[in-house]
């Protein structure tokens, strides 16, 4: 019987796992209302993310981006991410 290759998806840094990946807004609600707001609010403008709708859904790319750039400041960048996933693990929906 012959074998097929099956193709393996790899995971990369700060990569959306496809180009049609995309997020909830209510999850993404963490990050303007988190404990660091202040300090995300110039990143959130420059990426358009600023003014979140819930019921909205975001290119998955475009959050990472936003995250990778907090993160590339390093001006504060762990104390943001961790007040920015606390935030969201507060706001994301989760079933019953």
């Amino acid at each position: 019987m012959p074998q097929t290759q099956t193709t393996k998806y790899v995971a990369q840094p700060c990569v959306a796992s496809s180009p049609e990946a995309e997020v909830m807004g209510t999850g993404l609600l963490g990050l303007i209302k988190n404990l660091r707001a202040d300090d995300v609010l110039p990143y959130l403008q420059r990426y358009g993310l600023d003014s979140i709708d819930a019921d909205h859904w975001y290119p998955h790319q475009l959050s990472l981006d936003f995250q990778r750039a907090i993160e590339e400041s390093h001006i504060n960048s762990t104390d943001n991410l961790v007040a920015i996933g606390m935030a969201v693990m507060e706001k994301a929906p989760f079933p019953p």
